[in-house]
């Protein structure tokens, strides 16, 4: 059997890998060999870092985008009507959404105006509401005052009753001679319209008959005490 030239062997690549290695030492080597091959890659991959991201994103939109334009310019599988269908009804769509969009806003414009209207109605009837509420506090005040007033007379009602009645209980001449020192003719003549009509006549006939007419004569004024 001849001898064979180690030196001479080539791998599969055609190089020569040199002297043989013993299969532990070589399979050291081909394990190193492989973990520096994995950090040239990762360092690789770290030095493309984002902006490879950003591009190959972009190269990727810009084919899709292509395609898409190739489609609709080939018109493959009626694209291109659809497409243009489609539009079409977008733009119905839109002018539809415009139209109610100006419908909204005359309909807002309209309850605006109603609101101002509403409010202006409603400043009126507060005014209005004060203003009663004003005349209502006034009406009170003055009916505070008229009730006052009627227990006033009424208290001087009773008082002139209880008069009245101490000169009808005196003797007729006795109570002539007050009637007759009187100073204040209309007081008077409110105690005499509060006596009883016999027991006036009868004190009357006692004072001088000057006197007692120029009492009548007051008597039949409008303004003597009722």
């Amino acid at each position: 059997m001849a001898d064979i030239d180690i030196s001479k062997m080539t791998d599969l690549s055609g190089r020569n890998p040199g002297p043989m290695l013993p299969p532990k030492v070589a399979a050291g080597k081909y394990r190193q060999a492989g973990e520096t091959a994995g950090k040239k890659v990762k360092k690789a991959k770290k030095k493309r870092g984002p902006f490879f991201g950003f591009v190959f994103g972009l190269a990727v939109s810009l084919l899709i985008f292509a395609a898409v334009i190739s489609l609709l310019y080939f018109n493959v599988a009626d694209l291109r009507e659809v497409f243009i269908q489609r539009f079409k009804l977008d733009e119905t769509s839109f002018q539809m959404l415009e139209s109610q969009k100006q419908d909204l806003e005359l309909k807002t414009a309209e309850l605006n105006d109603q609101k101002t209207v509403l409010e202006k109605e409603q400043n009126e009837a507060q005014t209005q509401a004060a203003d009663i509420a004003r005349q209502s506090e006034a009406l009170s005040a003055r009916q505070t005052e008229i009730d006052q007033l009627q227990a006033s007379l009424t208290a001087q009602a009773a008082d002139l009753k209880s008069i009245a009645a101490w000169y009808e209980s005196m003797e007729p001449a006795a109570a002539a001679d007050i009637f007759t020192a009187f100073t204040d003719q209309s007081k008077l003549i409110l105690i005499i319209k509060n006596m009883n009509q016999t027991r006036i006549a009868l004190i009357l006939a006692e004072m001088d008959p000057a006197q007692v007419s120029q009492l009548m004569t007051a008597m039949m004024e409008p303004s003597s005490g009722s």
